[in-house]
């Protein structure tokens, strides 16, 4: 079987994801194409586990000061190139085309009328669940940004439909780490500058911070700025007190699953942000707040919530084995055999 898997990599959480799923596709002597669209060459990090994987300018989201900068996004976007590429990418030889919102392989397998497994959070979406309502256009992307005929949607909770558990990092569950006292921060489409003023103010707590636009690590009083680093991120990660980042799925996914503190501040005109931080409140996950600001982060600190850890399974291994079978199962009873076995 040869697989071709396109995969969003606009944010580090796609990526995060198909390092769990590909390796368990050719666990199963899968072989798998690996396509990336969403950012520049130079932007990419980690990527061993992908072997020969091949990159797409695509399209990605202008941010500003925490928000969706839709004019500059358009203003950015090279039309004429993504459906050229989309085109000329060749889907003929491929047994099953996968999508984790990922538009050049998600359209090209449209174009030549093949089925595309949409595999990701936003394929959650297409249920009635809990979320934050976009604009008609919002809705209009979501829908078509990646299309696809069949899908698997993730989520924290599987709110009564046929949503699957996250796919969690297993180096994510290092339990013999000795857990320390500082906050771990990640707020990728925040300012450095802005980052900085707010968290100087809260003199007594130490804050890891990483950030795609630092460079080097260095120590600036009560903070500590890191360059991307997927071994050293999951190290804070593990030994953290607390997070604070966007509400980013698969990031928040995993402090949930470790049961560490969360707060969320949802990027501002992001539908999918915002709907996550409102299922993490709902569910009783988490904290979210709008603005940064230094008393409000204080506060949450202070605060004596712990959530309770959540067993999420092997969600990547389970796609993996129903993809190898053929998807003969249906994905409603895929996802309520996953959540039983998570849950035992």
């Amino acid at each position: 079987m040869k697989v071709l898997f396109g995969i969003q990599a606009t944010g580090n959480g796609h990526i995060s994801r198909a390092r769990q799923l590909v390796p368990e596709l050719k666990k199963m002597g899968i072989e798998v194409d690996c396509l990336f669209s969403g950012r520049t060459k130079d932007k990419y990090f980690d990527m061993d586990v992908f072997g020969d994987y091949s990159t797409r300018e695509g399209l990605t989201f202008s941010t500003r000061s925490g928000r969706i900068d839709v004019p500059k996004t358009i203003f950015k976007a090279n039309f004429p190139k993504l459906s050229t590429d989309i085109q000329k990418l060749d889907v003929s030889k491929y047994d099953v085309i996968l999508s984790d919102f990922e538009p050049v392989t998600a359209w090209a397998a449209k174009l030549h009328d093949k089925e595309v497994i949409g595999i990701g959070h936003q394929y959650a979406f297409r249920y009635p669940i809990l979320q934050a309502k976009g604009s008609l256009v919002d809705q209009v992307v979501m829908e078509n940004f990646a299309p696809s005929q069949k899908f698997c949607g993730l989520h924290y909770h599987h709110f009564g439909h046929p949503i699957l558990p996250p796919i969690i990092r297993k180096e994510v569950y290092l339990k013999s780490i000795e857990e320390k006292d500082f906050v771990l921060v990640y707020l990728p489409f925040e300012r450095r500058s802005a980052i900085t003023n707010l968290l100087r103010e809260v003199r007594d707590t130490k804050f890891e911070i990483y950030h795609p636009d630092c460079k080097k690590s260095y120590q600036i009083g009560n903070l500590s700025w890191n360059p991307p680093s997927s071994h050293n991120f999951t190290r804070a990660l593990n030994e953290c007190s607390q997070v604070f980042c966007n509400a980013g799925f698969m990031l928040t996914s995993e402090v949930i699953a470790l049961g560490k503190p969360l707060l969320v501040r949802p990027l501002a005109a992001q539908p999918e942000q915002l709907s996550n931080a409102k299922a993490i409140e709902y569910l009783g996950l988490g904290s979210s707040i709008k603005e940064l600001k230094a008393n409000t982060v204080e506060a949450w600190i202070n605060s004596q919530f712990t959530p309770q850890d959540i067993a999420f399974g092997d969600t990547a291994a389970a796609i993996a084995s129903w993809i190898y079978d053929g998807c003969g199962e249906s994905v409603y009873e895929l996802s309520k055999r996953v959540w039983k076995e998570a849950a035992s």
